[in-house]
């Protein structure tokens, strides 16, 4: 996967996860807890991000397990600073964005960052031995 596929591929991540939040603050938000939601948004982020990335990885397949990690924390990291730029951005304290780490609160938000680091090597695996002709 080139570095300009590897972008591209991060604002795919990018839509689907913006598409995510919009879909727990417009729909189910308002019947669950904030935390309640959050973990439901997290778990239907993974789903809808495995999928994505599968597509991805389809559509432009990755040449080896190495590549399959250095787009994974590509992605880990784009995504890990931009949510970070857009909490300060927002104005949030950093207790609040740093709070959305911490699992033993019941925030789940790094594993979908781990997710996004290890989805990609993950689909790596599920994409099988390449056919003649089938990198790009």
């Amino acid at each position: 996967m080139t570095p300009g596929r590897i972008l591209a591929g991060w604002l795919v991540l990018l839509v689907v996860g913006f598409s995510n939040g919009v879909l727990r603050q417009a729909g189910y938000a308002r019947w669950f807890s904030e935390l309640g939601a959050h973990q439901i948004s997290c778990a239907t982020g993974v789903v809808a991000l495995g999928i994505a990335i599968h597509l991805l990885v389809r559509a432009w397949p990755l040449a080896s397990s190495a590549q399959a990690w250095r787009v994974g924390l590509v992605w880990f990291g784009i995504t890990f600073l931009f949510e970070t730029g857009m909490g300060v951005a927002a104005g949030h304290p950093w207790s609040r964005i740093l709070g959305d780490y911490a699992i033993w609160n019941g925030r789940l938000w790094s594993l979908v960052l781990l997710f996004v680091l290890v989805a990609p090597r993950l689909a790596f695996a599920l994409q099988g031995a390449p056919s003649a002709g089938t990198r790009a």
